[in-house]
């Protein structure tokens, strides 16, 4: 089994590298891609904890972008963790997150609901700022019911407490990816309600694949991209984007062949 799309607690998953490496093991999984969220902090912890595992762990992340004035996520498969650019983009993306999660604190306010970012911060054992980990405060406080409800309510692009995250492109991130050696795929195109015009203009800046199978796709929408991608000459991959308990997606359930792993890798630049 293959899944390349998995987050630690180093962004805004439950589990420690180690842990997500063990239950990855004991589900089958021979390899592995931690693709956190605007970080590459988690992967040398997961190699570490995969030696003499018979597992390999594929160095990712999940880069946020913006294209045509919606958030769209980018999965770097493959980078060097050590890139620099690649490494100072991630300093720059915290200090963003923490940033918009204060406006995100403050429109919140203004609808007389009260939360520190203290709360939100006792919520991710590495201090990072996720709306996963706002929305886990908002049930904990009792506001909400569930994860679902807080984004459905106030924490999804377009409701009351929402703010852009960044305003990076996602052709720039695309650069960025390719510059650490890595291959670039446009995660969960259906979530981000991509066209197919919209997949040409990144096959235009260098796309390489499409996470056409993905948890939140209908049996229907994998089809479609398994389609697109083929017509677009682009490697088609799978990812369960699990993040533990509170997203309810269970590690592996969404995979990568491994024909199309080898030719997504093939794609890594010289």
């Amino acid at each position: 089994m293959i899944d390349l799309h998995t987050h630690t607690h180093f962004s805004d998953g439950e589990h420690a590298p180690a842990a997500l490496v063990d239950l990855a093991q004991k589900t089958g999984i021979h390899i592995l891609a931690v693709t956190d969220h605007d970080t590459l902090d988690g992967i040398a912890q997961a190699k570490e904890a995969a030696k003499g595992k018979g597992l390999e762990i594929v160095p990712g992340i999940e880069l946020s972008t913006q294209f045509n004035g919606r958030e769209v996520h980018l999965l770097g498969h493959f980078v060097d963790p050590s890139n620099a650019s690649l490494l100072a983009v991630c300093q720059h993306m915290q200090t963003a997150r923490k940033q918009r999660m204060e406006g995100m604190l403050k429109k919140l306010e203004e609808l007389h609901i009260s939360l520190a970012i203290e709360e939100v911060a006792a919520l991710s054992p590495q201090g990072r700022f996720s709306r996963s980990h706002l929305a886990q405060a908002l049930v904990k406080k009792g506001i909400c019911k569930n994860v679902y409800a807080a984004f459905e309510l106030y924490l999804k692009a377009g409701k009351p407490a929402w703010l852009p995250l960044t305003q990076t492109s996602t052709m720039q991130a695309i650069a960025w990816v390719h510059q650490a050696k890595g291959t670039a795929t446009l995660a969960h195109p259906s979530v981000s309600q991509f066209s197919t015009q919209d997949i040409e203009e990144l096959c235009q800046h260098g796309l390489d694949g499409i996470e056409a199978n993905h948890p939140e796709h209908s049996f229907e929408e994998c089809k479609h991209w398994t389609f697109v991608a083929n017509h677009f000459r682009l490697v088609c991959t799978g990812g369960s984007d699990f993040h533990g308990k509170h997203s309810h997606r269970n590690l592996g359930c969404m995979q990568t062949s491994h024909a199309q792993f080898l030719a997504l890798k093939m794609r890594c630049p010289l």
